[in-house]
């Protein structure tokens, strides 16, 4: 780091001595025409001095009237950035009441929408009450129609439950007779069977 630093270093000098030599010579020839051009003048009889420094005044002159219209350039740039801010702060006052005020509006219309919704729902809550209670009569009709059907739902259930139980009851004594009937049958016929065979075996001549 310290090589590359030295070496830019040297070829910023010579470079600079480059440009001083060009500047030496330059100046060189200016005075050589200054000095050609002055002893022309003092040839045709006029004050060369004099000249001179009416020169130098006027370049001083004219320094001193840019420097004054730099500052008057100056001064005209602050006053118009001071106007400007002046201009941007009354516009964002105008713009905040502006905006204050449209926010006072809007409130007041979405209270004056709420306290509208507010009565429009009350409006509907008491409509709906007087339908309610015109409808009441027909709901308590309907509620003792319902009723009544499933009354005669449950009565029918419990006949037709009635009734089969009734038809297993005479089922079960038919049951019971015709087994008896077969009992008796059967017995009658062992009888009958015995008696035949007491007769056979009887015999009158004996």
């Amino acid at each position: 780091m310290k090589d590359e630093q030295i070496g830019k270093h040297k070829g910023a000098v010579e470079t600079l001595m480059h440009e001083k030599k060009e500047l030496s010579r330059l100046l060189q020839i200016v005075n050589s025409q200054l000095q050609q051009h002055l002893q022309a003048l003092e040839d045709a009889g006029l004050d060369t001095d004099q000249y001179i420094q009416n020169l130098q005044q006027e370049g001083q002159k004219q320094q001193r009237n840019n420097q004054k219209q730099e500052r008057r350039k100056d001064s005209g740039r602050g006053q118009r950035q001071n106007k400007q801010g002046k201009r941007e702060k009354q516009n964002s006052g105008s713009s905040r009441k502006a905006s204050q005020r449209k926010r006072k509006g809007s409130d007041q219309k979405s209270s004056r929408a709420k306290s509208q919704g507010k009565n429009t729902s009350r409006q509907r809550t008491s409509n709906s009450g007087g339908a309610s209670s015109q409808n009441s009569p027909g709901r308590n009709r309907n509620r003792q129609d319902q009723r009544s059907r499933r009354n005669n739902e449950r009565n029918s259930k419990r006949g037709n439950q009635r009734n089969n139980q009734e038809q297993d009851i005479d089922e079960e004594d038919v049951d019971s007779f015709l087994e008896g009937e077969t009992e008796g049958l059967q017995k009658d016929e062992k009888e009958e069977e015995e008696r035949s065979s007491d007769e056979r075996d009887f015999n009158p001549l004996n």
